[in-house]
């Protein structure tokens, strides 16, 4: 709202500016009601027209908020005793004893009481088997049933996983659901939200914890007294191994003057394709034909002598000083960035030359074969013509003359009407 005031205060629309506004707003509804509501009313204003539209769209996020939202319900599910049915053991019905630090067949763990000489244990006929779908842990809720074993009676206590918490929270009401009252210990540890609000504890217990895949865990969790869920800090989710961390993947960022020192050899010069060098093919009772010379302005000739200079270095081109039956024109044209680009001028070479006839893909085939493709990679062939080697014959065939006399290619050169076929022939075998 406030971007449409500040462009209508550009425009300069003087006493119109409001109502235009006004109308701006309300061609803009997309609700058929309200857009009907609104041209219902008598003198409709500017300030009348936003109060409408925003007490629409207060109503219409509140009625999605009371659509979506879900009730959180905080629940404490004491463990049935399955009677012959998928029992790990055989039991009488009786209570059976147990001396100090002896395993329970029916807990799988060890009684550690030091109050009394034996303990009896009350789970007859006791099964492990748990619901699997307890061992979901939602992406967007993040809780989780954990079991606890309160003076060796189970109780399912679904717990909030917060791995920025420090500590392990039991809310009171749910400690005085259990029908046995565990012996707490005092603390004098502060708790603090992350709100920076305090939490008075009332004391600290012990308890075993079980997962489907862990039992016999004991965790501390501290009694507060709050009307919220059970919280599992950080570290009581490593003990349960209900989080993992990831190894982190380590890796060295390398800049482009390094890539181009370890890979020296591929940046520098012009590479090759590697294959036999290609001969030019010529139809039977072809003629030579030998061009003259063209006329090159005098400010490019300096350029083009420092550029046939470094061709030769590189074993683009070789000076010719022996007859030859072929000689080609020079076309010169200047880049971008002011080098010269060298092509040939093969029009009665190219009248006479068999090719390959090699099928060069179109962009639309191209394309087919990127659908669905995530990572694409484009590389450059510069110069890719000079990629492919002649032989001798062939190179001889590409002389050309230049005011520094002749010259010979003895890569494949512009100009020639099969080399766009040989290249990509070529490009495709790698």
């Amino acid at each position: 709202m406030l971007h449409i005031l500040r462009l209508a205060s550009t425009c300069e629309f003087a006493e119109q500016e409001n109502g235009l506004i006004r109308d701006h707003i309300v061609l803009g509804i997309k609700v058929s009601g309200l857009l009907e509501d609104c041209f219902e009313k008598n003198n409709l204003g500017l300030e009348k027209a936003i109060e409408i539209v925003r007490a629409a769209e207060a109503s219409r996020k509140q009625i999605r908020k009371m659509k979506y939202e879900t009730a959180t319900v905080n629940f404490v599910r004491k463990r049935k005793t399955l009677i012959n049915r998928r029992s790990r053991f055989n039991m009488n019905n009786t209570n059976n004893t147990h001396e100090m630090n002896v395993p329970c067949n029916e807990l799988d763990v060890y009684i550690d009481s030091v109050t009394v000489n034996e303990t009896k244990c009350e789970m007859i006929n006791y099964t492990d088997s748990i619901d699997k779908n307890i061992e979901i842990v939602s992406e967007t809720t993040w809780y989780k049933n954990i079991t606890l074993d309160v003076n060796h009676k189970c109780f399912d206590v679904n717990f909030k996983l917060d791995t920025g918490a420090e500590v392990n929270i039991l809310p009171s009401y749910i400690l005085n659901m259990f029908k046995v009252k565990p012996k707490l210990s005092e603390t004098n540890l502060s708790l603090t939200t992350y709100g920076n609000f305090k939490l008075k504890s009332d004391g600290s217990l012990i308890i075993n914890c079980c997962t489907i895949k862990l039992t016999n865990v004991p965790l501390p969790l501290y009694e507060v007294n709050v009307k919220s869920k059970p919280i599992l800090g950080l570290k009581g989710c490593k003990e349960l191994k209900l989080i993992e961390r990831l190894d982190v993947i380590e890796y060295s960022v390398i800049n482009k003057n390094e890539l181009i020192k370890q890979y020296k050899d591929v940046f520098t010069g012009i590479g090759e394709f590697p294959s036999e060098p290609y001969h030019i093919t010529l139809k039977d009772n072809s003629v030579p034909e030998i061009h003259l010379p063209r006329r090159l302005p005098q400010a490019l000739q300096p350029k083009l002598k420092s550029t046939l200079n470094n061709l030769e270095k590189e074993g683009i081109v070789s000076k010719v000083n022996k007859p030859t039956d072929w000689v080609q024109s020079l076309v010169i044209t200047e880049k971008p960035n002011g080098n010269l680009r060298l092509c040939l001028d093969p029009r009665d070479l190219n009248k006479v030359i068999k090719r390959e006839h090699y099928q060069i893909p179109c962009t639309a085939d191209i394309l087919s074969r990127l659908k669905g493709k995530k990572i694409i990679s484009i590389v450059e062939l510069k110069d890719g013509f000079w990629h492919v080697p002649l032989d001798e014959v062939s190179s001889e065939i590409c002389t050309f003359n230049t005011p520094f006399g002749r010259y010979k290619f003895n890569k494949l050169p512009f100009g020639i009407v099969s080399a766009p076929e040989v290249f990509q022939k070529r490009n495709q075998k790698l």
